[in-house]
């Protein structure tokens, strides 16, 4: 198997704070190359006007989690 280096050194910076990720989506949600410009986090409050205003410039967003309060783990995979 081939993957980038910097991939086990995203995911020791975040072993201890994960929750769940197995082994199939440990190298894609660790990739260094997928790192920039997919994620995006807001207020609930403010999500249907941010989708709204994505669409406009053809951007297509599809919702992937949710805030909550902070826990040992800081990211779980469902």
């Amino acid at each position: 198997m081939i993957y980038p280096d910097n991939t086990m050194r995203n995911w020791q910076s975040y072993d201890k704070k994960v929750n769940g990720i197995g082994a199939e989506s440990l190298l894609t949600l660790c990739d260094p190359q997928t790192s920039g410009g997919l994620l995006v986090t807001l207020p609930k409050d403010n999500s249907i006007e941010f989708e709204k205003f994505c669409n406009t410039k053809g951007l297509a967003l599809t919702p992937i989690g949710r805030m909550k309060e902070k826990t040992e783990h800081v990211v779980t995979i469902l």
